[in-house]
């Protein structure tokens, strides 16, 4: 739960808006070297914050992607915590490496405590409040 000064719940939103396949990240200005037959892929997230007061949001703190034998993995790369002012909106994205083979994916979306939601496809779309 993300909480507002008072210690009442700020009400936001978490949108997968699109997933994409990419051969190539940077971290920094560097390249990163990936492991041979896999693939990056990035999730673009958008970070709706309905409240009157700023929030601070881990964008890969709400999403595992779920593997063979049900593990679930948390994002590999990531820009840790982003800072979504009141009443507005905030992009993110978040990346995990992945066999280049695979064509569908598996996430789990919600919040570390509670229910969460599967999400399954090569282009995820899901909205969380």
């Amino acid at each position: 739960k993300i909480k507002d000064p008072t210690g009442k719940d700020i009400v936001w939103k978490y949108t997968l808006l699109d997933a994409r396949r990419v051969g190539y990240i940077t971290k920094g200005s560097e390249p990163v070297d990936l492991p041979d037959g896999t693939d990056i892929l990035v999730l673009a997230i958008e970070l709706q914050n309905d409240s009157k007061y700023a929030m601070k949001v881990n964008s890969r703190d709400f999403i595992r992607l779920v593997g063979d034998a049900d593990k679930k993995y948390a994002a590999d790369y990531f820009n840790g915590e982003i800072d979504v002012s009141a009443i507005s909106v905030m992009n993110d994205e978040i990346a995990f490496i992945v066999p280049d083979t695979d064509k569908q994916f598996t996430f789990q979306v919600g919040e570390v405590d509670k229910e969460k939601q599967n999400v399954r496809g090569s282009n995820p779309r899901f909205v969380f409040t």
